[in-house]
């Protein structure tokens, strides 16, 4: 799985980019249209979204401390990438406080890609859903978009950039699987 984590990086840098620029098109094209190769089902090579195969639960996906020095949490991974983008993204961006946002926003518009392309029922997961709050007042990643996504409806940047389809019943369903699934694995640790 670590064979995906040099792209998951290049993936991270460009979607941190795309959403600090507000180019929500751009996301689109990195996690609706793009196509990655799975060079893990032995002999196989099959095409998948890339949102299935760059992320940091596939570069990670079970028991993370073998890898990383963070240690056995759900959200190792995130961490990982989080600490080895910083540095790069700060240098172009400038230091400020805006890193930890953009980078949880992305964290979860990929999971939300994921819970509406995934007929499992899977989510994956990342550092926004280490807070996941009991209700949609506090302001955690997930209360955050969903504020959003009831205030702008049609308007919310992903809808307008072509996402979900343009279908607002289907970002919704895709937050409230995200909110679901992380409400259930942080309860877990």
């Amino acid at each position: 799985s670590l064979q995906y984590y040099p792209a998951t990086l290049v993936l991270y840098a460009a979607g941190i980019a795309a959403i600090s620029k507000g180019s929500y098109s751009l996301l689109k094209l990195l996690l609706e249209d793009s196509i990655g190769k799975d060079f893990l089902q032995q002999d196989l090579i099959d095409e998948y979204p890339i949102w299935q195969v760059l992320n940091a639960m596939s570069c990670f996906p079970q028991e993370p401390e073998v890898f990383l020095p963070e240690g056995r949490r759900p959200t190792a991974g995130s961490d990982r990438i989080a600490r080895q983008l910083r540095p790069i993204v700060n240098e172009v961006f400038g230091e400020d406080d805006e890193f930890d946002n953009l980078f949880d926003e992305l964290e979860l518009i990929i999971a939300l890609v994921y819970a509406n392309g995934s007929q499992n029922g899977f989510v994956a997961m990342g550092r926004f859903a280490r807070h996941p709050g009991p209700s949609p007042n506090e302001r955690t990643p997930l209360s955050r978009m969903k504020r959003a996504i009831n205030e702008q409806k049609m308007n919310h940047p992903l809808l307008v950039a072509g996402m979900f389809g343009h279908d607002l019943e289907r970002l919704k369903e895709a937050l409230n699987r995200a909110w679901g699934f992380a409400r259930q694995a942080i309860g877990r640790w």
